[in-house]
């Protein structure tokens, strides 16, 4: 049994609990010290902005630093580096737009700002819009499945700096969603925007959301 604290406390029947506490690079016998490179906590290859670590010419990427570890996120810090180094032509990474997505049943997916790290930033000016509800789909399957979108939204012109969601297809949709937010789609774009009727994703363009 697995009980769950907070604002939902509930006891859940379960046979397997999988704890992901993450991971550690394991730099320890690189040598890494004698090419005058420092290590940050945990192993970490300590790098700037452009994934120059503290000798001036080793460069690292992808999970060996303390950014973020996804397969994704390490192709794009390889690209970066390539046009820096190569291409002559100074490009980082925008780790505050990293879309992720953990695949259980059902999908849990995000990208921008959370709530909490919007109000951080912006204050008073956050708003939020939300929506919980049971996919057409699901009710004409007769299943009891359930989605959550989120959406956190800053300013008078209600520019989006965060979408999330919890339900089927949630990885596709944020994945989507990304390119509009890194562009400065606001709320109002969203609700001018038609949907394809009957999908899940048309709930983040509802007017009423």
């Amino acid at each position: 049994m697995l009980t769950i604290t907070g604002n939902s406390p509930k006891t859940i029947a379960a046979d397997t609990i999988l704890v992901a506490t993450g991971r550690a690079p394991n730099t320890k016998k690189l040598g890494l010290e004698n090419a005058g490179v420092e290590l940050e906590e945990k192993g970490a290859i300590k790098v700037d902005e452009y994934n120059r670590t503290t000798a001036e010419n080793i460069f690292a990427v992808g999970d060996c630093t303390n950014r973020l570890q996804l397969s994704p996120v390490a192709k794009a810090e390889g690209h970066t580096f390539a046009k820096t180094v190569f291409g002559k032509k100074l490009q980082k990474v925008d780790y505050e737009q990293v879309p992720s997505a953990v695949f259980a049943r059902p999908e849990a997916a995000g990208v921008g700002m959370t709530e909490a790290k919007a109000r951080e930033k912006f204050g008073e000016t956050v708003k939020c819009y939300r929506d919980s509800f049971q996919p057409l789909l699901s009710q004409l399957a007769e299943k009891d499945e359930q989605a959550t979108i989120k959406i956190v939204v800053e300013g008078e012109s209600e520019r989006v700096v965060g979408a999330h969601m919890v339900g089927e297809h949630a990885a596709d949709i944020i994945q989507s969603l990304a390119v509009a937010i890194r562009k400065g789609i606001t709320k109002q774009d969203l609700d001018e925007t038609i949907g394809i009727h009957p999908t899940i994703g048309e709930e983040f363009l509802f007017k009423s959301l």
